[in-house]
């Protein structure tokens, strides 16, 4: 439709506003189109405008082409998202939802070749970088430089009464010196309520296992963090650490 829209207004003689856009007007069940050149009379940028607003895909161009792709909603990017590398190959996708990277986005080379994926969550409110998984040449992980956990229960339905279990794995470590494990009841922007209790497991070579059978019939949502840590080379009383957050669903019968 975009595409379209461009060839018809190629057609036309209308002058730009004063933004030096050129609006094009498919008609009265389709947004506008707004138009901007750059002065080497290349394509900067086409947006979707609805009721005199950005509202939906906004192409945003370099020399000589696409150098990103959104969705615009309330000023803001909502959906799928998508940057390109200067000869036109995706560089990386993912979602965006109020204006933040949320979910997993992944990363390509020049040659289109997948190098790695980057998971972001919201904090307390703000994006944040939870975890990032980088690929070698030949597909398997680079762990040296990857810092991802795992989350792996003895099964994710258990009978009223049984022990829920499941495992937690630091599988690449930023610190690479030890970890501890919090699970608690977080929100679903890994805030904490005032007081909140907090069981805490210490882990043998990245792994801790936590066990319950502190929960309700259905569905049970258990919310942690992993803590990557390490003593501080110049100060000893200093810890530097890494949070990675998770969040795990089970079934009670």
């Amino acid at each position: 439709m975009l595409i379209a829209a461009v060839f018809m207004f190629a057609s036309c003689s209308n002058q730009p506003n004063k933004q030096g856009e050129y609006v094009v007007k498919p008609g009265k069940n389709a947004k506008e189109l707004h138009i901007k050149y750059s002065d080497d009379g290349n394509i900067s940028y086409i947006q979707e405008y609805n009721n005199g607003k950005p509202d939906g895909m906004q192409l945003n161009y370099g020399k000589e082409n696409i150098k990103n792709l959104s969705i615009v909603k309330d000023q803001k990017n909502n959906g799928c998202g998508m940057v390109f590398h200067l000869n036109g190959t995706l560089n990386n996708f993912g979602t965006y939802v109020d204006g933040a990277k949320t979910g997993w986005f992944y990363v390509f080379d020049n040659s289109e070749m997948l190098t790695g994926k980057r998971e972001y969550i919201k904090v307390n409110g703000n994006e944040f970088l939870n975890q990032w998984i980088q690929y070698n040449a030949d597909g398997s992980v680079d762990r040296a430089e990857s810092n991802y956990i795992k989350v792996t229960p003895k099964s994710d339905t258990v009978k009223q009464g049984d022990e829920f279990v499941m495992n937690i794995s630091l599988e690449a470590a930023f610190f690479k010196q030890y970890m501890i494990v919090v699970i608690g009841p977080y929100d679903a922007n890994y805030a904490l309520p005032k007081g909140a209790k907090c069981d805490t497991l210490r882990a043998m070579n990245f792994v801790a296992t936590y066990k319950t059978k502190d929960y309700k019939k259905g569905k049970n949502i258990i919310r942690g963090m992993v803590e990557d840590l390490q003593p501080d080379a110049k100060n000893p009383k200093i810890i530097n650490d890494r949070k990675i957050y998770f969040t795990h669903e089970f079934r009670v019968q």
